[in-house]
């Protein structure tokens, strides 16, 4: 009877230590399963694009969905998806002022101009994705009417790489006159205008073209040079001799690309309808380009690593895209271009060319403001 019970007793514990033992196994192989095969997490990346960014060479807001889309597929860390929209530059700026916690995306991708007119201190981390030369376009069918054949490129062969016109300065002069003369009424030699901060890279450009440094060994503006003196000069004089639209003290940057598409001027920033060529700013000798240069760049808002990956990846991609149309751009020639483009250059200009300021006056302020 009592070796009955024993027996019972060994078998009874026998039974409940591999009951344990299996619910041990079976904790274990749930951790260990789980931990070697986790669930991924789901994260959700909003992208803001420019229109018409600078810098794109293409359809920037395509571009960057098609990278977008990429990047997701082939993250095994994530579950990722993106949404990415575009929206103008004035909607885009106002974005840019928000604070971090209130940001309408975790990735801004816009044209360092854009970036420049938010100025907001909530801006800290910026990705360079890609720079190239800022053309100006010229109509050859007014060119033709006007009997400048002459300065008209065909092909690639006349007018350098890519068709890309170089006239000096004095060639440019009388491109200028010929058109102030002969152009129709309301159309104009040259769509410039100084009514904001996206003009200041155009102005910058202007005033460089004649052959003035600019900035000194300390990266200081100084416009004290005759060369610069009579840089302000001629934007004076051009503005008086109908060279410019009327008012170009007031013309804001997106009223002179509205004046190119109604193709009411001759050279501008962008292209109207017809047959356009490009041609690079004035220059000395006609060789050394002092094109201006427009960015594309990458404002990180978003706290997720995956954020900062994509940024990284998508700026990769770009500067691999197009090479014959990047440049390459330091860091402090990018400073610099966003100190200019962030300053108030634009209003000295439009003093200058109302008579408030003499060139002298003018060269003395930019010297100070920027």
């Amino acid at each position: 009877m009592k070796s009955d019970f024993l027996d019972f007793g060994r078998v009874a514990v026998r039974s409940i230590f591999l009951s344990c033992a299996f619910c041990l196994l079976c904790a274990v192989f749930c951790l260990c399963g789980c931990r070697k095969n986790p669930p991924k997490e789901k994260i959700l990346i909003s992208v803001i694009v420019e229109e018409d960014s600078a810098g794109s060479g293409s359809d920037v807001h395509e571009v960057i969905a098609g990278l977008a889309k990429n990047f997701a597929e082939n993250c095994k860390d994530a579950d990722i998806s993106f949404s990415v929209k575009k929206t103008d530059a004035d909607s885009l700026r106002k974005s840019l002022q928000k604070t971090d916690e209130n940001a309408d995306a975790d990735l801004v991708f816009c044209g360092a101009d854009t970036l420049a007119s938010a100025d907001s201190d909530a801006i800290s981390s910026i990705i360079l994705c890609k720079s190239e030369k800022a053309f100006l376009c010229y109509d050859k069918d007014l060119f033709r009417k006007c009997g400048l054949d002459e300065f008209i490129a065909e092909d690639a062969e006349n007018g350098g790489k890519s068709g890309v016109q170089r006239w000096t300065l004095a060639e440019w002069q009388k491109i200028l006159v010929t058109l102030a003369k002969e152009l129709p009424e309301n159309v104009y030699p040259f769509g410039f205008g100084s009514g904001d901060s996206f003009c200041n890279p155009m102005i910058f450009a202007l005033i460089e073209s004649r052959g003035c440094s600019v900035f000194d060994a300390d990266g200081k503006v100084d416009l004290s040079d005759q060369k610069a003196l009579d840089a302000l000069e001629w934007l004076k004089i051009s503005c008086d001799q109908g060279f410019f639209p009327p008012d170009a003290d007031e013309l804001t940057f997106g009223q002179c690309l509205a004046l190119c598409r109604e193709n009411r001027v001759a050279i501008g920033p962008c292209a109207g309808k017809g047959d356009y060529g490009l041609v690079e700013y004035p220059s000395a000798d006609g060789n050394d380009s002092v094109t201006p240069v427009k960015s594309l760049v990458c404002v990180l808002r978003g706290n997720s690593a995956f954020c900062s990956d994509f940024a990284e990846f998508a700026s990769d991609s770009l500067r691999a895209s197009d090479k014959s149309e990047n440049i390459s751009v330091t860091e402090t020639e990018f400073a610099r271009n966003l100190r200019v483009s962030r300053s108030s250059l634009y209003r000295i200009a439009s003093d200058l060319l109302t008579g408030f300021r003499t060139p002298a006056q003018s060269a003395a302020t930019i010297s100070e403001s920027i």
